[in-house]
């Protein structure tokens, strides 16, 4: 029963990735870690929602599914628009945090 801290990187792996010029992850990847059967990491949980390696999509609180640009460096959120029985899938303006 007691706790314990799994990063599931190694300092020589965090230095290759910077020498490599790859983004580093925009969140903290030292929470809950969901694995995939073989034991990769398929998503981190955090206080500031899930996440999802390699991919640009994530789940926040308050905000519901965000797709992020790499582009423009923003999280847009999905949104349902339209009248009911015209709904449309939309997104908003972007939110950089």
């Amino acid at each position: 029963s007691t706790p314990y801290y799994d990063d599931g990187e190694s300092n020589i792996e965090f230095a290759a990735r910077l020498d490599a010029a790859i983004i580093p992850p925009f969140y903290n990847n030292s929470a809950g870690q969901i694995s995939s059967s073989p034991g990769n990491a398929a998503a981190f949980v955090t206080d500031q929602g899930l996440f999802f390696p390699g991919a640009n999509l994530r789940i926040k609180p308050g905000f519901g599914a965000q797709i992020y640009n790499f582009t423009t460096g923003l999280n847009y959120t999905i949104l349902v628009t339209g009248a009911a029985g015209q709904e449309q899938i939309g997104i908003d303006a972007g939110n950089p945090n």
